[in-house]
Formats: C-alpha cells, sequence, structure tokens
C-alpha cells in the first residue's frame, strides 16, 4: 500500500503531493516493557488529530485519497504522513505536531524527518522546505524492512536483500551444522527474507536468480562454482581454521598433496563412476545382515513418526526412565500408569496392567482375539504373523506402530 501511494513521485506532471517519513523523539524511557505500548497508545492520538483536521478540512487530502479518508500510514513508530503539496498544508502539519507535542510531550525529530515531494515548482518546494525544516529525501527509502519506490523495481534496490541473504549464509559457514540443519536454516530464514520482499514487490528476474544461486551454492557448504585453485594459494590453504585437533590433521594431510599447475579440477567419486545418493549412502554406512522384523517397521502405509519409535522401542532405546536413570545414576522411577513396577520398556509397552487392557482392546478392534504376553512373547509373535499384504495384517501393523507410539 505505501509502495502504491509514492508510485510517481519522480515525474514532474502530476498533481501535486508529499510524503512525510516522521520520526517521532520518544520521551518514554528505553528497556521499560511498557513503552511499547505506551508510544503506540500517544500514536492513536496524534492519528485522531490528522484524521480530524482532514474531516474539518484544514487539512488537504493527498490527490486520490480522499474517497478512503487516508491521511496516513503506520506500523508501530514507523510513520508516513501523506497530504497536498502545499504551503497551507504544511503549516497545518507543523501545527498539528506542534498540539501533540504540548499534549504529550512527544517531539517531532526535524534532523530525521524527510519530505518527498511529487509534481511541485521548484518555488514551491523551496517555500515547504524552508517552512518545516525538513530534510529533503529521495527514493529509494526503506519503510518495514523494504524499500519504497517511485517507479519499477531494479536491481540496484535490491542490493539489500542479496547482501542480507549472503551475510546470514557467510555466519552458518563454520558452524558445525549437518546438511538437513543448514538446509532447514535456509529455508526458513533465507525464504522468509525473500517472501517479506516477495510479498510487496515482484523482484527482477536477475534478483530471483542471484537468490536461488545464493541457496544453491550455500546449502553444502561449499558454492557450485568452487574450484581447488580457488582454495589453495602459494601459502597453503586459505580461510581454513585449525582450532580443533581434527582440522589441524586435516591441514595436514592435504598440505602434502602436490598441485599440478595449469590441469582443470575434476570431480572423481570414489564409490561409483557417478555420483547418487543411494550409492553415497551405501559407501559410507556400516553394513550388516538385515534384521527380521524391519518389513514390521518399515512397510508401505507406514506412518514415519509412528515407526520411527517403535524402531527405537525394539532396539530398547527409547528414552525410557531406567534408560535415563543408569546415564545420570538417578534414582529409578515406578510406572506412572499402574505406580506398581519400574517404568522401563517390557513394563511400559506390555506388563502394565493399564497397557495390557489398551493393546487387548486394540486387538480386539482389529479382529484380532489372543491372549497378552509379555514383550518378547508379543514381539515374536508379531514377526511370525504380520507378514503379506493383507488388509488385516496391514491395519494390525499400523495398529502396533500407532500404540507404542502414543504410549
Amino acid at each position: 500500500m505505501a509502495h502504491e501511494l509514492v508510485k510517481g513521485y519522480q515525474r514532474e506532471r502530476i498533481s501535486p503531493r508529499c510524503a512525510i517519513k516522521a520520526d517521532i523523539m520518544k520521551g518514554l524511557r528505553q528497556g521499560d516493557p511498557l513503552s511499547p505500548y505506551l508510544f503506540v497508545m500517544a500514536i492513536q492520538v496524534l492519528s485522531r488529530l490528522l484524521d480530524n483536521a482532514a474531516d474539518k478540512g484544514l487539512l488537504e487530502y493527498r490527490p486520490f485519497c480522499k474517497s478512503v479518508k487516508l491521511t496516513h500510514w503506520g506500523f508501530a513508530d514507523d510513520l508516513l504522513v501523506f497530504l497536498k503539496g502545499s504551503t497551507d498544508s504544511s503549516r497545518v502539519i507543523l501545527g498539528i505536531f506542534d498540539r501533540f507535542y504540548k499534549m504529550l510531550g512527544l517531539k517531532l525529530n526535524l534532523a530525521k524527518t524527510e519530505l518527498y515531494c511529487g509534481g511541485l515548482t521548484k518555488d514551491v518546494r523551496q517555500e515547504i522546505f524552508h517552512i518545516s525544516g525538513f530534510k529533503v529525501g529521495s527514493l529509494p527509502v526503506r519503510y518495514l524492512g523494504v524499500p519504497l519506490v517511485s517507479g519499477r523495481l531494479t536491481d540496484r534496490e535490491c542490493r539489500p536483500l542479496i547482501e542480507r541473504i549472503t551475510a546470514r549464509i557467510e555466519g552458518w559457514a563454520h558452524k558445525k551444522l549437518s546438511y538437513a540443519g543448514r538446509l532447514q536454516l535456509i529455508k526458513s530464514v533465507i525464504h522468509s527474507l525473500a517472501n517479506l520482499w516477495c510479498a510487496a514487490f515482484i523482484l527482477p528476474k536477475k534478483v530471483t536468480r542471484a537468490v536461488e544461486r545464493n541457496f544453491k551454492d550455500k546449502r553444502y557448504g561449499i558454492p557450485s562454482h568452487a574450484t581447488v585453485a580457488g582454495a589453495h594459494g602459494d601459502t597453503g590453504w586459505r580461510d581454513m581454521k585449525c582450532r580443533e585437533e581434527a582440522r589441524q590433521k586435516l591441514r595436514a594431510t592435504l598440505n602434502e598433496i602436490q598441485f599440478c599447475a595449469g590441469m582443470e579440477d575434476e570431480v572423481i567419486w570414489a564409490v561409483a563412476k557417478k555420483f547418487y545418493i543411494r550409492s553415497s549412502w551405501g559407501g559410507i554406512r556400516r553394513k550388516s545382515n538385515p534384521v527380521s522384523w524391519y518389513k514390521l517397521v518399515w512397510y508401505q502405509h507406514y506412518i514415519p513418526r509412528h515407526s520411527f519409535i517403535c524402531w527405537l522401542a525394539i532396539l530398547n532405546k527409547a528414552f525410557t526412565p531406567d534408560r535415563v536413570a543408569s546415564w545420570t545414576a538417578g534414582q529409578k522411577k515406578s510406572c506412572l500408569l499402574c505406580k506398581e513396577d519400574e517404568e522401563s520398556r517390557d513394563n511400559l509397552f506390555v506388563a502394565c496392567g493399564y497397557s495390557k487392557q489398551v493393546w487387548m482392546k486394540v486387538q480386539q478392534l482389529c479382529g484380532l482375539l489372543k491372549p497378552v504376553g509379555d514383550w518378547s512373547t508379543e514381539f515374536a509373535w508379531a514377526v511370525q504373523h504380520l507378514k503379506g499384504k493383507s488388509v488385516q495384517v496391514v491395519l494390525l501393523k499400523i495398529a502396533w506402530n500407532a500404540y507404542i507410539y502414543f504410549v
């Protein structure tokens, strides 16, 4: 909205108009938790003064704003005042700010308040600046984190966006982040910065490409255009911090490599001829024989969060109180459901009287009538009988995983 209101201010043949980016000196103590609320309440008084002056005909509306009775646009302490480009309107605005100062003690900061004019002659513009004492403003200007421009957004005006994204990424470069962690930061932080601008403007193609390039280059921590020659100089490897012992050993090993001048970089994947995620995972993971129960957890219609907790329970890696007590040498706790035995995996899921009744009821709902045994018995029965792709088998698998997850 504010962007539309300042559109065309660079043209001369338009109806006279002015916009004031007001800076009000806060008379409230900084750091006081009530100061933001008190300031917003005070700004409501100024808003009423501006609207009342326009309703009485003392303050002339900016062109095309009379039908909606728009005199100002503000968010917290970012205030834009719109008026007709005339000396009379300028005097009225100064009188309103002076009255506001006498009422609440909040004074207009003339040194930081800027005036933007459009469609005014040179003499009228000079007279308005002489009367008001405002600074001569020029667009674009930042408002609520994005630039206000009078015309089409250009690449030069989008530099703050690119610089801010680059600064955020470089701040993460030396942090110990996994690929997933880095990707999540990029999605949540960088995309939110870009979306803020996209909500107000149609970004030029050059800018969107630069944002996408930053995203692609930095999600792995290494730019896509990086070369070995760019990382190695006459004195060794550049920008390689060696505070940790592992990094020191890596740098010592890399410094032993002899480079052949004049040769181009070549990407060589040691695991296979071509890079695939599947082959890379197969090359770095520790292989072992498949377990007999993997289809009990990972099947076609599995729910990821349910299967993950079930997988932890089968391996006895869930954070049950008996395991937590063994790590911290704390006191073991009794089961919160039955208040009798120690809360362990076997007790929590089957041995507890409450859990046993719940699992028996779930079995009945799935059309299965059998007694409930201990954990080993139930697990062995599930591995032996829950095979195939029948509706009842899939339903029992889903029910078993969901039961462990919610318990």
